[in-house]
């Protein structure tokens, strides 16, 4: 809700590589980035990874609207997977 003392989204990867690199971020219904949070390239294989990014609550309260995040994964420097998803307050 408007309400909520935070606003986190997060991605659960399975099956990555080493050498991938992936970003997470949220933006607020007028386009302004929130949170961004990229994980540097991975070290080696991972069976699964979590990535998450957020914020709490600003004084006045969340803005009414669609909120999104965008996921990105990126191997051997070409996107291999991009994923959208929203929330609407």
């Amino acid at each position: 809700t408007a309400d909520s003392p935070a606003l986190v989204a997060y991605v659960r990867a399975i099956g990555l590589a080493s050498g991938d690199v992936q970003t997470l971020v949220v933006t607020s219904p007028d386009g302004t980035v929130l949170a961004r949070q990229t994980v540097a390239a991975l070290d080696r294989d991972k069976a699964q990874y979590v990535v998450f990014t957020g914020a709490k609550r600003p004084v006045g309260g969340w803005r009414r609207g669609v909120w999104r995040a965008d996921y990105t994964l990126v191997r051997g420097g070409k996107t291999a997977l991009r994923k959208a998803f929203q929330i609407t307050l």
